[in-house]
């Protein structure tokens, strides 16, 4: 919950602070993005209310303290997720910036897909990552605890009526095959699925939808994708072939980097 929360400000900063009427294209790719980080935040709280027994939460309780997952920018990825960065520089930290192209390599590194077939070392290289952990040790603790963990009440689920928003699907979850599916979904909207650029196996007649870093590539290049685009096995190197578009780097409006509520 915490990483999802710490992805959707800074793209939210680049989406606002870009000029009305400008940067028509890049606003409608980022605004995407940010739709289905909010589908993310929905599908893990339906995990943790899934595994959560009801027996344990008295009326009016929340499963965590809000105010302490709510990050202050800049920060690290939350979860031990450390992307790769070019030899000296430092440590990757996520920013709240203006629309830049910064910002873009910014939103891009948070999303960049890794190896596959890299094993898992102490830190994540990537969000894809990051989940493919959580759902073994989801995996693992249901089948080693008698009668298993998915105990939630299923009252406390978000279902697909209660949500107005585009792209992706809710999954109420109640088994663990249901947290696979969710997880599935997450990491398919944000690095592709099966190695590929899209976030699901397109059917005939379909239109593609393309995982949340390639959605940034095509800003970064001011040129979509087209059908027949790959990530050639390299997604960090997939460059969009398709139709191109106008971006502005100066229709934008100046926001300082990481501006703080006095507040807060």
């Amino acid at each position: 919950m915490k990483l999802e929360l710490s992805t959707i400000p800074p793209y939210l900063c680049g989406l606002y602070t870009i000029k009305e009427g400008s940067n028509v294209e890049a606003a409608g790719l980022i605004r995407s993005v940010v739709v289905e980080e909010m589908l993310h935040m929905i599908l893990v709280a339906n995990i943790l209310n899934a595994i959560t027994d009801p027996k344990t939460i008295k009326k009016g309780d929340t499963l965590f303290n809000v105010k302490e997952i709510i990050p202050s920018y800049p920060t690290p990825l939350p979860g031990g997720i450390v992307p790769e960065v070019p030899k000296g520089m430092p440590p990757f930290e996520v920013q709240l910036l203006r629309f830049s192209r910064e910002a873009l390599e910014e939103f891009a590194t948070i999303e960049r897909p890794s190896d596959p077939k890299a094993p898992i070392t102490k830190n994540f290289d990537s969000i894809g990552q990051f989940y493919e952990s959580i759902r073994y040790g989801l995996l693992r603790l249901n089948e080693t605890t008698p009668g298993g963990i998915f105990i939630g009440d299923p009252k406390r689920q978000i279902a697909p009526e209660h949500y107005y928003g585009s792209g992706g699907k809710i999954t109420k979850v109640i088994t663990y095959e249901d947290a696979e599916e969710a997880i599935g979904e997450i990491v398919g909207q944000g690095e592709g699925i099966d190695g590929t650029i899209t976030t699901e196996h397109v059917l005939f007649g379909e239109n593609i939808e393309y995982a949340h870093y390639f959605k940034f590539q095509e800003i970064s290049y001011g040129r979509m994708y087209s059908a027949n685009d790959t990530n050639f096995q390299m997604p960090v190197r997939s460059v969009p072939t398709g139709r191109p578009f106008a971006i502005s780097w100066s229709s934008v409006y100046n926001m300082k980097a990481n501006p703080k509520n006095e507040r807060l």
